[in-house]
């Protein structure tokens, strides 16, 4: 298979609108594990006494940033009522496998995006209104508050309140192929493998933060690739440093120069994208992939030839360690909706929705939910792809 192939989407029929017995989300309370501290525990990592939904709050210079729940969602059933938006890399699925196997849980969670209904906003925002159980500081100053929730009436409205719904995959799309892999190794085998850690948010009352994810090609010329990208579209060099693109453009940057790409013929755009989705011919990040990248450039865009860096909220970086780096703007969350539930999924990499939980503050160890886990069956053959 060509990287392209590799990489590229696979076309679904949209379960999006699905609802009740038939699919949708099923959330569920759990017993997590987690860091103990303080003079009493030192440190101590152990699960707690009841199972519980986890409130998470984060804020930033005192501004509420985000407010979510953690829960264990089911994987089993005819659909789990989760639209993944991305592609998965093959490695990426397989080094999250072996971590599952290795840890026996999952450490960090999938950010699910929904829509979701006011008992639930009730239920989290009345557990937030006490003393948090404990706090965390990310590296960016961001302060994490957790509460656990096992009072019976809130946890009933959580669950009621997401029952049956659609929520987007915002990230996390090879920690969820992971979990489905380690999940199929059972082979229909009830247990708590049946589900996986996730962060659940109403982006209605608390939109997450949709930025690009650049790439990065150490061995590409920046000045050979600007003249060979002018062959497709059109080329004009920006004065430095380097800004990021509107949408419709990418900006090429590299050897102290920076150049705006604009307007890629469409012939050559069908041409790179033969055989996918009409849709992805206005997807930028598909075009950077597809036909700048692969087809012009000649760059496999799996393996270690192209890394990922994370655009956030600041000004383009400079390459770093010299060769070109492409700046890609990132889609309309409407549109990364509309494309999920029509079952069309964007090239890897192509979003970074935050803020993203830290790893490791709760965690569903699999052993915790219960006494004695069953092994798992007689593992696949080598080369069998995860589902996702």
């Amino acid at each position: 298979m060509s990287p392209d192939e590799e990489d590229g989407p696979r076309r679904r029929p949209g379960p999006g609108r699905r609802r009740g017995p038939a699919g949708g989300l099923r959330f569920h309370p759990f017993r997590g594990t987690r860091v103990r501290t303080g003079p009493r525990h030192g440190g101590a990592v152990r699960p707690d006494g009841a199972d519980a939904f986890y409130v998470l709050e984060q804020r930033r210079d005192g501004v509420l940033l985000q407010r979510g729940v953690i829960g264990a969602l089911d994987l089993a059933g005819p659909w789990h009522g989760v639209l993944p938006h991305e592609d998965v890399l093959p490695a990426g699925v397989d080094l999250h496998h072996r971590i599952t196997r290795l840890t026996g849980g999952c450490a960090e969670p999938v950010l699910l995006s929904h829509r979701g209904g006011p008992e639930a906003a009730a239920a989290l925002a009345s557990t937030a209104a006490g003393p948090a159980d404990w706090e965390a500081i990310g590296e960016d100053g961001t302060v994490h508050r957790y509460w656990a929730c096992t009072d019976p009436e809130h946890r009933a409205a959580i669950r009621a309140g997401t029952a049956g719904r659609t929520a987007l995959l915002a990230d996390g799309h090879h920690r969820f192929a992971a979990a489905q892999r380690y999940r199929g190794a059972f082979g229909g085998q009830p247990g708590p493998w049946d589900r996986v850690l996730a962060l659940l948010v109403d982006s209605v009352r608390h939109p997450l933060r949709l930025t690009a994810i650049d790439r990065l090609v150490p061995g590409l010329d920046p000045v050979r690739a600007a003249a060979e990208a002018a062959r497709v579209a059109q080329v004009a060099e920006l004065p430095a440093p380097p800004r990021r693109p509107v949408p419709g453009e990418l900006v090429l940057a590299g050897a102290g120069r920076c150049w705006s790409i604009t307007a890629p013929r469409s012939d050559a755009v069908r041409s790179a994208l033969a055989g996918r989705p009409a849709a992805w011919r206005s997807i930028d990040v598909a075009v950077a992939h597809h036909l700048f990248l692969t087809r012009v450039w000649r760059t496999p865009v799996t393996g270690d030839r192209v890394r990922h860096l994370h655009a956030g909220d600041g000004a383009a970086p400079p390459p770093p360690g010299g060769g070109s780096l492409l700046l890609v703007p990132p889609p309309a969350e409407e549109s990364v909706w509309r494309l999920a539930e029509a079952g069309v999924r964007m090239p890897a990499k192509s979003t970074s929705f935050g803020p993203k939980p830290l790893p490791r503050q709760v965690v569903y160890r699999f052993a915790a939910q219960r006494a004695r886990p069953a092994q798992p069956a007689r593992p696949r053959a080598p080369g069998v792809r995860a589902g996702a």
